[in-house]
C-alpha cells in the first residue's frame, strides 16, 4: 500500500443524500454493511450476464500461473510505491521505449484487465489470497493516482481510464468479491472512480471505437453504483451517446466506420452486449436498430474464413496461434462445425439473448446454414467469397474499399486465400503499434498481397472502384480499380497515419481481376498502367512454410496436407522469386504469438513499366495432399487477350480474359465467343459448366450454348440432370 497521506473523503459530495445520511449516521465500522447491502440490491437488478461472477470458464494452467504470479508479487506503480516484482513490468507496461517488443503475460496492466483472472482463480480454488491480491491492487492504484482529483497519470490515456472503471465496477457486482473490501476501501474506490469519470467526460473521444468503449464503461459504472451522486447524469450521458454512436458508426451494411475487421468487430461487440442488456432492461433507454444489429453479425460472419478465423484485410490485427502458424486450421476437424472467432461467437450469444437471430442460431448451433455464401459489403467495399460453410470450403477476401485512417493499412485490392481448412495467401496484419520500423512496415502496401510501384505506397484519398462484380451460384467474378497512384514519404505511423506525409507522388492505375471457380480454384490477373521507367511489383504473402518451385513453373506450399499451387498464366517480362525475413528492404514477415516476428515467404514479381500496361496472371490451385496436381497449362494465343487451356485429370478448362474489355470474336480450340471473360469446363469432352461476362454468344464444337445479341450480361451455363440451364447477372456493381 502507498504511504502517501490521503485527504478525507467528502461523503456528501460523493454519494446521494440518502446514502450520505445513512453513512454519516453510522459508525465507520458499519459502512461496509451499508455499502454492500446497497450493492447487493443493485446487483439483483442487473441481468446475470452483465454483472461479475457469471459462469466463468475454468482457467487454463497458464492462466492459473498468472494468477499465482499476481499474488506472489506486487506489480510496481510507476514510481515503485508497491513491492517490486523483480521483473520489468509496471502499471503502464509496454508504453515506454524500454519495454518495446516485450509483453506482460497479463497484458495492458493499466486497464486492470487481470481482475477477472484473479476472480476466476478464487472461484476455481476457493483460495482467498486471490481476492486479497485483487483488493490490494485496486487500493494501491486508487491511493496513488486518483486521490485529489482527475489528474491523468503519465503514460496513461482516457481509454484506459474508462476500461479501468469498467473492470472495477464489474468486479464489484460480484457478491463474493465484495467480501474482500472494507467500507473505507469502498469509499476510496468510489472516490477514485468519481475522479476518473470527472476527468474522462470532458475528454471523451470524438468518435471511433474509443468513444464507444468509453461511453460503455461510463454506463456500466452508473448502473453498478447508482448511489454515487453523479450516477444519474452519467447514465443519461452514456445512453444518449451510445444511441447516437450506433446510428453513426455502424453503417447500413453492418460494417464499422473504421473498416478494420478486428477493431470494427470489437466495437460492434460492445453494442451487441448493450443490445442484450436493453432487451432485459428497456428502462435504461438504449435503442439500437435490431435489423442493423443482425446485419452487423452477418458482416463479421461474412469476414470469417470457413474454419472460423476472422479476415485481416484492412486491419492492424494479425496475431495467429502457434497451431495456425503451423498450418493446423481445420484438416483435423473435418465434418465438425467451424471454431468461429471469439468475437463472432460472443456477438452471436448477445444477439441470441436479445431475440430471434437466424445468423446467431447458425453460429451457435451450426444450423441452418445461411442461404448466402459470397457477399460484397457496399459501405466497407470488402468482398468475401466462399463456396460453402464447412471448414474445408474455399474462401477469398478482396479489399475493394478505401483507407479509413485509424488502424487501416495501405492494402487496397489486397487478397486473402484460404481453403481445405488452411490459410494460404494472407494479409499479415500488424505486430504492434510501437515505432520500430519493422512494425511500421506492416501497414505498407508492400507488406500486403497486392501490387505497388517501386516499393512505394498507395495514397489515402483514392478508394477502389468495383467496375464488375458477379456473385453467382458456381462462379464469382470481380474487377476492382485503384487509380490513386503511389507515393514516397512516411505512409505510416504508430497505429494511425497523419495527413501531409507525401514527399513525392506519381500516377498509376491498378486493375485486379479475380475469377472464383467454386469448388476448384481462382484466376488472378493484375494490370498496372503508369509512367515508363518504374518497377511494378506484385506480391503474395504466405504463412511461414516451405515454398517449392514447380518443374512446370510456379510454386507450391509445403504443408504435409492441404496446399496451394501458384501457377503462371501471364508472367512474360516479369522477374519472380520467393523471399522471406528480409531487412533491406523489410519484407517477408508475419506477426507471431506474443508479438514475435516470424520470417514468412512472399512471392515477389517485378516488371519494368513501359508505355503499355504490365499484366501479371496466376492460377491459384488448392489441392488436398502433399503432391502438386498434374496440370498442364497451354497458352492459346490471341491478340484480344489471354487464353489458356488447363488439362487436369478430372477435367479440361478453358480460360480467357480480354486485355481491353472490348467484346471481340475469339477462337480457343473449338470455342467461339465474344465474351471479354470466359470460363468453360469439359468433362470427358462434354461441356458441363461455363461462365461469360458481357458476351452475347458462346458455341462449343459448333453447338450453340447461348445466343443473346445486344444483352451485355454475365451468364452461368450449367448442364445438369434436367438439361442445360442459364442464369443471368448484371455484371456491373450497382450502388
Amino acid at each position: 500500500m502507498s504511504n502517501i497521506p490521503e485527504p478525507p473523503i467528502r461523503i456528501t459530495q460523493l454519494v446521494t443524500p440518502a446514502m450520505a445520511d445513512a453513512l454519516q449516521a453510522a459508525a465507520p465500522a458499519q459502512w461496509e454493511q451499508i455499502i454492500t447491502s446497497a450493492l447487493h440490491t443493485q446487483i439483483a437488478t442487473l441481468p446475470s450476464f452483465y454483472r461479475g461472477g457469471h459462469a466463468p470458464a475454468p482457467l487454463t494452467t497458464d492462466e492459473l500461473q498468472r494468477a499465482d504470479d499476481l499474488c506472489a508479487y506486487r506489480m510496481p506503480l510507476v514510481n515503485g510505491t508497491a513491492r517490486d516484482m523483480g521483473l520489468p513490468y509496471d502499471w503502464y507496461f509496454g508504453a515506454s521505449d524500454g519495454h518495446i517488443g516485450e509483453r506482460a503475460p497479463w497484458y495492458i496492466v493499466q486497464r486492470i484487465d487481470f481482475s477477472s483472472t484473479l476472480v476466476r482463480a478464487f472461484r476455481q480454488t476457493g483460495d482467498r489470497r486471490y481476492l486479497d491480491a485483487l483488493r490490494n491492487y485496486y487500493l494501491d492504484y486508487v491511493a496513488q493516482y486518483w486521490v485529489d482529483g482527475p489528474h491523468l497519470p503519465p503514460r496513461d490515456n482516457w481509454l484506459c481510464t474508462a476500461a479501468r472503471c469498467g473492470e472495477i465496477s464489474t468486479s464489484l457486482t460480484d457478491p463474493e468479491v465484495l467480501t474482500a473490501f472494507s467500507g473505507a476501501d469502498f469509499l476510496a474506490i468510489f472516490r477514485a472512480v468519481d475522479h476518473m469519470l470527472t476527468g474522462l467526460i470532458p475528454n471523451l473521444a470524438l468518435g471511433s471505437n474509443w468513444r464507444v468503449h468509453e461511453l460503455a464503461s461510463i454506463l456500466r459504472v452508473a448502473l453498478s453504483f447508482p448511489f454515487l451522486r453523479q450516477a444519474e447524469r452519467w447514465q443519461a450521458l452514456a445512453v444518449n451517446g451510445l444511441n447516437e454512436e450506433f446510428a453513426i458508426q455502424i453503417r447500413d451494411d453492418g460494417s464499422h466506420e473504421e473498416l478494420a475487421i478486428h477493431y470494427g468487430a470489437g466495437t460492434w461487440l460492445a453494442f451487441a452486449a448493450l443490445h442484450a442488456l436493453a432487451a432485459q432492461r428497456p428502462d435504461i433507454g438504449l435503442r439500437f436498430d435490431p435489423d442493423k444489429m443482425e446485419r452487423a453479425l452477418v458482416y463479421v460472419l461474412s469476414a470469417c474464413k470457413p474454419f472460423g478465423l476472422a479476415a485481416a484485410i484492412g486491419d492492424d490485427y494479425g496475431s495467429r496461434t502457434p497451431a495456425m502458424l503451423d498450418g493446423v486450421s481445420a484438416p483435423h476437424r473435418q465434418g465438425t462445425p467451424p471454431a468461429w472467432d471469439r468475437m463472432v461467437r460472443q456477438g452471436a450469444a448477445w444477439l441470441a439473448r436479445a431475440g430471434d437471430s437466424p445468423t446467431a442460431a447458425f453460429i451457435l448451433h451450426g444450423t441452418p446454414e445461411p442461404a448466402w455464401q459470397s457477399r460484397h459489403h457496399r459501405n466497407s467495399g470488402y468482398l468475401f467469397l466462399r463456396d460453402g460453410w464447412q471448414p474445408e470450403a474455399l474462401y477469398a477476401g478482396l479489399n475493394m474499399g478505401y483507407y479509413a485512417n485509424c488502424h487501416c493499412h495501405y492494402g487496397l485490392l489486397g487478397l486473402e486465400i484460404a481453403g481445405l481448412g488452411r490459410e494460404f495467401i494472407v494479409d499479415p496484419g500488424c505486430s504492434a503499434l510501437d515505432a520500430r520500423e519493422i512494425n511500421q512496415n506492416f501497414a505498407r502496401t508492400r507488406a500486403h498481397s497486392t501490387l505497388c510501384v517501386d516499393g512505394l505506397d498507395q495514397q489515402v484519398a483514392a478508394p477502389v472502384t468495383p467496375s464488375r462484380l458477379v456473385l453467382g451460384a458456381q462462379y464469382d467474378f470481380a474487377v476492382g480499380v485503384y487509380k490513386g497512384g503511389y507515393v514516397a514519404g512516411n505512409p505510416f505511423g504508430p497505429g494511425c497515419t497523419s495527413a501531409g506525409r507525401f514527399t513525392s507522388a506519381f500516377s498509376g492505375t491498378h486493375f485486379r481481376h479475380l475469377l472464383f471457380v467454386k469448388g476448384s480454384y481462382w484466376m488472378l490477373f493484375d494490370a498496372l498502367t503508369t509512367q515508363p521507367g518504374h518497377c511494378a511489383e506484385t506480391r503474395l504473402q504466405f504463412l511461414p512454410t516451405a515454398i517449392t518451385a514447380l518443374p512446370q513453373g510456379g510454386y507450391s506450399t509445403g504443408w504435409a496436407a492441404a496446399n496451394l499451387a501458384l501457377l503462371p498464366l501471364q508472367w512474360d517480362g516479369w522477374t519472380h522469386d520467393v523471399v522471406q525475413g528480409m531487412t533491406d528492404p523489410i519484407e517477408g514477415w508475419m506477426p507471431g504469438p506474443q508479438k514475435t516476428l516470424l520470417p514468412a515467404p512472399v512471392y515477389k514479381a517485378t516488371c519494368p513499366t513501359g508505355d503499355g500496361p504490365c499484366w501479371h496472371g496466376s492460377l491459384l490451385f488448392p489441392y488436398p495432399g502433399a503432391t502438386p496436381p498434374a496440370l498442364t497449362i497451354t497458352a492459346l494465343v490471341t491478340d484480344a487477350g489471354f487464353g489458356y487451356r488447363i488439362d487436369a485429370p478430372a477435367f479440361t478448362d478453358y480460360l480467357f480474359l480480354s486485355n481491353s474489355w472490348n467484346p471481340r470474336d475469339i477462337v480457343l480450340d473449338a470455342i467461339r465467343t465474344d465474351a471479354p471473360c470466359l470460363h468453360l469446363r469439359l468433362v470427358d469432352g462434354q461441356p458441363t459448366q461455363a461462365f461469360t461476362c458481357e458476351g452475347t454468344y458462346l458455341t462449343v464444337n459448333g453447338t450453340r450454348m447461348f445466343a443473346a445479341p445486344g444483352t451485355m450480361l454475365a451468364r452461368e451455363w450449367t448442364n445438369g440432370a434436367h438439361g442445360p440451364a442459364i442464369r443471368t447477372y448484371q455484371p456491373r456493381w450497382q450502388g
